[in-house]
Order: C-alpha cells, then structure tokens, then sequence
C-alpha cells in the first residue's frame, strides 16, 4: 500500500502476533510456541510486579486476582497475526493447548476431564494453569476470563480446570424508545411471550425469523441500569446468576452451573455503569447553557447518584462475584464517578486524601458506605433463612408500559418493578434495600419544572404495602433510610402474625434500606454436612440455635429430585444426625435439611442446584454448608 510523505511511527514487535503453528503450504511456523511462551513469562512478570507492590510474597494469600483481557473490540491486533497483512495467511493447523485431569473423589461421574483451547485464547487456560502451580508462588490468585466481556457464551460448564469465572462489561446508557415501529430486537426476529409463547408468523427463513409487525409489541423508552436484568433481550446477565439453570433457557448458564467439580462459575463485571451521555446531550440542547451551569452539575450528580446505587445494590443482591463501576474519572455527562472538586482538593494536599477530599465525596458513595457498614458487622451465618415477600399492594398503581389487556400482554405496573432485597445480618436481624426499577430514569416526572432541576426528574414517593413471609413479626420493630440523603423516612407496620410482617414503605426511584429488628432469634441451620460413611451411605449432621419444631431430610438421585424422599425426625433437638442407607442412594444423591421453629422455616440448601449437600461418589469425603466450594 502507498505511505504519505512524511515522518512515520513504527512499532517493533519483540514476537509474532499469535498465529496458527503450521500454514497451509505446510510451512510450519515456530514462532507461534514462541509467543504463546512468551505470554506466560510476561503473565509471571505481572504476577511477581504486582506480588513485590503488595508485600504479599510467603503470605497465604498473594491479594490480588487476574482478568486474562479486557474487551475484544479495541487494543486487540495481536491476538490475530492477519491484523497485519492485507494479503492474509492461510493456516492448516492452529495452536492447541490441552490438559487433562484424573476424575476424583468428589466429581460427577461426567465430570468434564479433557480440556482443549486452540487459537490466541489459550492464553486463558496457560494463564490459569501457571497461577494455579503452587510451586510458582500465588496463593489465592483467581483467574477470569475477559474475552467474556462483549460476548455471551462462557458459562459455567465450560470453565477449564482451576478457572474462577468470567467477567462481562454490560454497559447501560442512553435510552431506546420501544414501538412496534422499533422494537427492542430485530423485527424479524419473533418473541416469547408473557405465557412463554413463541410470537410471530414465521416466515419459513429459519427457527426464529418472522414477518415484521406480526407480534405485538408495547410502546415505552427503556433507560435504566437494569437493563440486562430484564428479559427484553436474548442477551443478559439474568441466565448468568440465576439460581437453577433449568429457568435460563440456555443449557449451561446458570448461578450454580459447573463442569462437575462443583466449583461453581464466578459472575464478574469488572467494567460497567450508566452512560448518561445521551441525555445530557438532550438536556443541553434544551436548556442552551454551558456545561460548567452549577445547575447541570447538581443535575448530573444527582442522576449519577441513582443509577450508582442502583446498580451496586442489584448486581450484589442477584449474585455477581464482583462490581467495578467505571469510571473515576470527573466526567460529569458521561460515566464518570467522582467531581473535578475531588481531585482538585486531593492535588492541593499533596496528592493526599484530606478532609477537603473528603467532603467532595458524592453523597452516593457515603450511602453504600453505610449500607456496607451494616453488613461489615453482621453475624457470620453459614445458612441464611431466607425471608421473601408474601403479598405485595401498590397503592394509587402506575403504569410502566401498557399491554394490550390479554394474559399473553399484560400492562406492566410498578409492583411489577418493585425491587425487595434482604441481606440477613443476625437472627433476627435483617437489611432490606428497597426501590421501584423504574424503565426510565431519564423521565420528567415533574414537566413543569426547568429542564435543570433535580426535582423534575425524580419519581414522586409512592406507597407499597409489602408483606414479608418467613419473619417473625409479632413484636418487631422496623425504620427506613435514604442512601441518598441520609435520613430517616417513614415506614409503618400495620400487621404481624407470628410468621409474617406486613410494612407501608415509601418507595422512590433509587434505593432505601429497610431494617426489621424481630423480636427473638429464628432459627437456623448451624454447620450442616454429608459425608459418604464406610458402607457407601450418607451421614447427615447439623445443628440449629433453637430446639427443632419440625425436622426433615429429603434426598433424590440427583439436584433436580432432592426432595423426593422425606424422612421426619424426632422434634426438639438441637443436633441431628441420620444415616441414608446406601441401599436407598442412586444417582449423584442430592440432600436437603428442613428445620422449623415458633412457626419459621430454615432450608439448606435453599436452591436445588446447589452444590452444597451433593455426594456425588463413594469415599467422596464430605460436602459442606459452604455454597460457594
């Protein structure tokens, strides 16, 4: 190709971008093993630089963790040789990196035991396996995969030996606007349903394509950070950290999925936030001011605040790993995190952090800090007893998008985008964040009002009604607290029965935190295990806080039967322990422990597909109580 005239920027390369190990006129290319090895010594280097920074050389816990990657789509030629030649290389074989493990106790017996990768992604599996060798020194390192981040296979069946997970970056921003002129999805592409049907008259193309405008399809902006929680895509986080796989639709994803060491895939996102560009570039157009208006900034910072805690509180509640919000840069419009005042006040401190800094602190930040308060001093509780709303009243209801009056599409109320989340702290102690998810944080819910107040977009409290099962309500006591501003808000009990307590919160559009105090300690499963006894059985052993009402054990062939067979025990202990002959056991056997106590319930494990209380061979040891193995 013809070069201007002209200085010219050339970058030499110590390797060969990754490459195949053998062309098609079988010239075969050593420099691929070359660079592959190279990648290792330069993932050691990482390792040992960041080891020498945190001190940790010889502890037992090297404190930090490794992401192989960070988004395909930018900064990425070297991972494909032919990014380098217009005329492109043609390759017979690729490089192939391989493992195998020995199956061992307490794998299933289709445990995957032969592992392959091929092309520039073995560097995932080469980056694990050198981080995992003890003999190289990382205790603790975790590595996951950020090839994930803009794709959405990885799962956690698919996991190589000694993977901890993998990482999305499923960024939000903007708003699309809903129509059956412009649906969400290609408009050839039909719908499921609210009845879980198949829409659309198929055009005979392939499996899923239809004829435009053939399904219905309501009208509503969608602009909210819990946007790949909500099922209006293919593609979402949902099928990730859902707690049984069989509701994700997509064979293999799931909260608990594994390939069949039971150590289950760990849902990152190591990248994500709320881009609010496009409705500042809308704000400024209307309102004609510069972008330095303190009345812009008070804007931008409030809907910052929002979607901050919204998207903290929801990703942790529904089970990812880790949340990285990015970013801390001062970017007001778009996605930054901390003001301009921040950094200034830590520059004129010697690049310390004072109490200037300090009071630069957006109030969203010293909200999660309190919530995070709450949980630092929780109760360590091996086995939550799961609480869960019983009846919900949405008082004077309003509607977030409209159906068409069928059961296959119905309106959408904000009962329906009621968000309840209750993180147990004690026996009878609970924090609950609460808020309406709104579709649309962008909306003016006050029109009246300047394009740059708060106050217009904010979504006027509205009245719930929430009863809470499984919680002991006579003589509880509850209160309420605003993330954002602070304070205390109004909340009321307005009945209680020994087993349920029923509150009127005032929701907004962004989190508040409901804390229920009750009254006695319920009960709860303490140190449960099964272990494979000599005979080939099953021993069951736990221990509760209180005296059993009711005690129960139920076992099945596999995860998806475990209550299948129900053997009772005697009540009024506070220890249990029962054999499940081998003559009963089938299968990968899956248990499961009932307890009950003043009219309360404790399960463990509470979701089928748990790898807690799965003995899956004989003389596998023990499984036990901790979910995550």
């Amino acid at each position: 190709m013809d070069l201007p005239a002209g200085p010219l920027r050339l970058i030499e390369l110590k390797y060969r971008p990754f490459q195949g190990v053998l062309r098609k006129d079988g010239t075969p290319a050593p420099e691929a093993a070359e660079t592959f090895a190279a990648w290792v010594r330069y993932a050691a280097a990482v390792g040992q630089a960041a080891r020498e920074a945190l001190g940790t050389e010889g502890q037992r816990d090297a404190g930090f963790d490794i992401e192989v990657w960070n988004e395909q789509t930018f900064g990425s030629n070297f991972l494909d040789i032919n990014r380098y030649y217009a005329e492109k290389i043609e390759y017979a074989e690729p490089f192939v990196y391989r493992r195998t493990r020995p199956m061992q106790d307490g794998y299933r017996p289709d445990a995957r035991l032969e592992f392959e990768q091929d092309g520039c992604y073995a560097i995932l599996p080469m980056t694990i396996d050198y981080f995992q060798d003890p003999a190289n020194g990382f205790p603790g390192v975790e590595v996951i995969s950020g090839f994930a981040n803009q794709w959405p296979w990885d799962n956690g069946t698919g996991l190589w030996h000694g993977q901890a997970g993998f990482s999305r970056h499923y960024y939000t921003g903007g708003w699309q606007d809903c129509s059956p002129e412009t649906p969400l999805g290609n408009k050839a592409s039909g719908v499921v349903n609210a009845l879980g049907e198949f829409e659309g008259r198929k055009d005979g193309k392939d499996w899923h394509t239809v004829e435009p405008g053939s399904y219905f399809v309501p009208t509503f902006r969608l602009a909210c950070p819990e946007f790949f929680h909500t099922g209006f895509k293919t593609e979402m986080i949902t099928r990730d950290v859902i707690p049984d796989s069989r509701w994700s639709h997509f064979k293999g994803h799931g909260r608990y999925t594994h390939n069949g060491d039971f150590r289950r895939a760990r849902v990152w996102q190591t990248e994500v936030n709320y881009d609010r560009n496009a409705f500042f570039g809308a704000v400024f157009a209307a309102a004609g001011v510069p972008r330095d208006d303190p009345r812009a900034l008070a804007l931008a910072q409030r809907l910052a605040g929002k979607t901050f805690l919204r998207q903290y509180l929801f990703h942790a509640h529904k089970g990812l790993y880790r949340v990285f919000l990015f970013s801390p840069q001062p970017d007001p419009y778009g996605i930054g995190l901390l003001p301009q005042a921040f950094y200034d006040a830590v520059a004129t401190n010697g690049y310390a952090l004072g109490d200037e800094a300090r009071r630069a602190v957006p109030p969203e930040f010293k909200g999660l800090g309190w919530f995070v308060g709450l949980l630092d001093g929780a109760d360590s509780i091996e086995v939550t007893r799961a609480c869960g709303v019983r009846k919900l009243v949405e008082h004077r209801p309003r509607l977030a998008l409209a159906g068409d009056g069928t059961p296959a599409h119905p309106h959408r109320w904000h009962r329906d985008l009621f968000a309840f989340m209750p993180y147990q702290l004690a026996a009878n102690r609970y924090a609950i964040p609460y808020y309406v998810a709104t579709l649309d944080v962008t909306r003016a819910w006050a029109p009246d009002r300047d394009v740059l107040d708060p106050a217009r977009y904010d979504m006027p409290e509205q009245e719930f009604d929430v009863t809470i099962g499984n919680l002991r309500g006579l003589g509880a006591t509850v209160t309420a607290y605003d993330l954002l501003t602070h304070q205390a808000v109004p909340v009321e009990a307005l009945a209680a029965t020994p087993d349920t307590l029923t509150v009127r919160l005032r929701a907004v559009d962004y989190p508040r935190v409901l804390q229920v105090t009750e009254s006695a300690p319920g009960i709860l499963i303490l140190a449960p295990e099964v272990a494979r006894t000599a005979d080939g059985g099953l021993a069951v052993h736990w221990r509760q806080n209180l005296p059993a009402e009711r005690a129960r054990v139920s076992h099945g062939p596999d995860w998806t039967r475990r209550d299948e067979t129900v053997i009772e025990l005697a009540p009024g202990a506070r220890e249990y322990s029962t054999v499940i002959p081998a003559a009963d056991l089938t299968g990968v056997p899956a248990v499961r422990i009932r307890v009950a106590a003043g009219g309360l319930e404790a399960v463990w494990p509470r979701w089928d597909e748990e790898p807690a209380g799965q003995a899956p061979m004989a003389n596998s040891g023990s499984a036990k109580g901790n979910n995550t193995p």
